[in-house]
């Protein structure tokens, strides 16, 4: 909606005093009516004010939960790319050692599980944040954007089914060996490739130019 400055404010208070001293004159000359136009025009105007504070309001109010999802989804994904080194390290670590032995709250065990807790959370954040999109109006460039955000969607069923099939492998060693395969040069590789360059390259010009819309 557009922003009115003072000037502008002070235009449409005055419009709005001059419209009702016409329509005072008209019912005085013509109905043989008597108005208090003044008090019209203040009441005329305070509405208007409170329409125009609203729409302020609810337009920052979107501008916040923008700011919000888009922080939200570059922290999943850092944390991603973050637990994605940790567990490559990690298995490293467990390659070169001579113990052998993986044990059910090993550190690869849980870097797997926040691995695939990031996962969903990403998936939670991507669904909500698409409906929150279709709030925000028709453009072009929102449309655009939506169809960026349904490709990711689309994508992260088969990274699930992917990330459960590694993990119904019995051996231990092979399946943190075939997770570590997917991460690096696997389909959870690109999809999480796909979500960098999306947080890094997408969101911010998406941000500015809505800021610039007439929304």
């Amino acid at each position: 909606m557009k922003k009115f400055n003072k000037f502008e404010l002070i235009g449409i208070g005055i419009s709005l005093l001059l419209i009702c001293i016409f329509i005072s004159l008209i019912g005085k000359h013509v109905f043989n009516l008597e108005g208090d136009y003044l008090s019209a025009a203040s009441t005329l105007f305070a509405s208007v004010i409170a329409f125009i504070l609203f729409n302020d309001w609810k337009d920052q109010h979107k501008v916040h939960l923008l700011e919000k999802y888009h922080a939200e989804l570059k922290k999943h994904v850092e944390n991603l790319l973050k637990s994605k080194k940790l567990i490559s390290d990690e298995y490293f670590k467990f390659i070169i050692s001579k113990d052998k032995n993986l044990m059910i709250d090993s550190p690869l065990t849980i870097l797997e599980s926040q691995i695939k807790d990031e996962y969903q959370s990403i998936d939670r954040l991507i669904n909500e944040y698409l409906i929150y999109l279709e709030t925000l109006g028709t453009e072009k460039f929102i449309k655009q954007h939506k169809e960026q955000v349904l490709k990711l969607i689309t994508r992260i069923p088969d990274i699930l089914n992917d990330f459960l099939q590694i993990a119904k492998e019995y051996d231990l060693e092979k399946q943190y060996m075939n997770l570590i395969k997917s991460l690096h040069n696997g389909e959870q590789y690109k999809f999480i490739m796909e979500l960098q360059i999306f947080s890094e390259f997408a969101l911010s010009p998406f941000y500015f130019e809505y800021l610039n819309s007439d929304n």
